[in-house]
């Protein structure tokens, strides 16, 4: 469902209260109320990039010249840099004290694979080289007719075992009390992409603070979900809007934590509730809020990027 104008005009005029801090080009809602972006104490900012093409973008919210997505950068490893245009960064933000812990974790994926056959080839060719020249090729191939004849006997069994049922190949391996050598060797898939998880509880100190976080909840909210190209026709939805999130101390990169590159926000978890029962103000506002995001980073990160300090 998407949200109708009306809603969001509302939740455009309630961003634009006075509610929020100034930081260069950026409209920043904070949390607490008086939450020194430039101070000594650390400060997560969440900057928000729209899909290009999404009614929004430009209209009910001010791009940022430029501005662009982390992974849109021309060292990043996605393609996304070559993409230039395809998201644009708007001018609400988000800040909020960096929690109590924050962690990281980087995945590489190394899996075994069996040669087999192959393998006993390129065994029997040790001696060949790098394979650049004509002459290593014909070496290869004289070292690979040494190993055929077992190296055929065994795919044979295995193809007899698959067409005719008939377990040929263990029967062989039971006969000779042997099996051959599988070749199995460790083999790099690439790195996994990073996942972040941060909770926040939010305890306001009074009726502005309390619209506050209802606004940051609500902004999470809307740019978590995708959006109808189209108007009323369903065919087409348009990506999420997606976020780039930095760590700040004294109002610049804190450089002994970790950037994190442009991301997704695949979670979004709200809970509202008191002490010991679930409580309210009078006004119906509850005494708490406890918000947890979790974000899939977009960009896979080489060598080059943890030189920059991913």
């Amino acid at each position: 469902m998407s949200i109708s104008s009306s809603m969001f005009k509302k939740l455009d005029n309630d961003l634009d209260n006075e509610n929020r801090n100034k930081r260069g080009a950026y409209s920043v809602l904070s949390f607490p109320q008086d939450i020194d972006i430039n101070g000594t104490r650390n400060v997560m900012f969440i900057n928000i990039n729209v899909v290009e093409g999404s009614q929004y973008a430009g209209k009910k919210y001010k791009i940022v010249d430029g501005e662009v997505p982390v992974y849109q950068q021309s060292t990043s490893g996605s393609l996304a840099r070559k993409m230039v245009g395809s998201t644009r960064r708007i001018d609400k933000s988000i800040a909020l004290y960096i929690p109590n812990n924050i962690q990281t974790a980087y995945g590489s994926d190394w899996n075994t694979t069996n040669l087999e056959s192959v393998g006993s080839v390129f065994d029997a060719a040790t001696s060949i080289g790098d394979l650049s020249g004509t002459q290593s090729w014909k070496s290869m191939w004289e070292a690979a007719k040494t190993v055929a004849p077992d190296a055929l006997l065994n795919t044979l069994a295995g193809a007899t075992q698959t067409l005719t049922g008939i377990n040929t190949k263990d029967a062989k391996q039971a006969y000779t009390r042997s099996i051959s050598n599988p070749y199995t060797e460790v083999i790099f898939n690439g790195v996994q992409n990073r996942s972040f998880s941060f909770t926040f509880k939010f305890i306001p100190k009074s009726e502005e603070e309390q619209k506050i976080i209802k606004n940051i909840i609500d902004l999470l909210k809307f740019h978590r979900a995708p959006e109808i190209k189209y108007g009323n026709v369903n065919n087409y939805q348009l990506f999420p809007s997606e976020f780039d999130i930095s760590f700040l101390n004294k109002g610049t990169e804190n450089e002994f934590l970790f950037k994190v590159s442009t991301c997704a926000l695949t979670n979004m978890n709200v809970t509202y509730g008191g002490d010991n029962t679930f409580s309210t103000y009078t006004d119906g506002s509850p005494f708490f809020t406890e918000l947890t995001l979790e974000f899939f980073e977009l960009e896979t990160l080489s060598k080059q990027r943890h030189t920059e300090g991913f």
